[in-house]
């Protein structure tokens, strides 16, 4: 990849069932040394897999560049995101900052993660929730966040 030193430890994580779909800027040659095709893992597998790079990240310091056009695992896992369309930078930032921008990621052709567009709804219908949350979980726990503050009954940790 250009700008890194050959010594330097970088994984690119690109994964998918359309690599058509991937930016050519991302594919020329030149930018990746290794193509690997494998099954699709399972759901547990993905999961495994993406906690496992991100425990790369975390205690090794790695450098881990995340090629996905799935927004949930972009909010979830990465703490800079980049959105390129044909050969160019769009957005550059923090998934929080560059997914406030739904409408226009919708305008080229992708999407923030679902839960934004839930909290979105929710927030169309008065309840007072963050409009910057993208993931579940951040949802999770601002709805329990808001059920408690009104006084209501605590809803089972199961349903959670």
């Amino acid at each position: 990849m250009d700008g890194f030193e050959g010594n330097t430890g970088v994984i690119i994580l690109a994964a998918t069932n359309r690599p058509e779909a991937l930016d050519p800027a991302l594919t020329r040659p030149g930018r990746f040394d290794r193509r690997v095709p494998v099954e699709l893992p399972d759901l547990q597998g993905r999961e495994d897999i993406l906690g496992l790079v991100a425990k790369l990240h975390r205690e090794q310091g790695m450098t881990v560049i995340l090629v996905s056009h799935s927004m949930e695992d972009v909010a979830r896992y990465v703490s800079r995101l980049v959105v390129m369309n044909h050969g160019e930078k769009v957005f550059d930032g923090t998934p929080k900052e560059v997914f406030r921008h739904y409408k226009e990621l919708e305008a080229i052709g992708l999407a923030a993660p679902q839960i934004t567009y839930v909290v979105h709804a929710l927030k169309e219908q008065g309840i007072p929730i963050d409009e910057d949350i993208t993931t579940v979980e951040e949802a999770r726990d601002a709805i329990l966040a808001i059920w408690r503050k009104q006084g209501a009954a605590q809803p089972k940790e199961e349903t959670c």
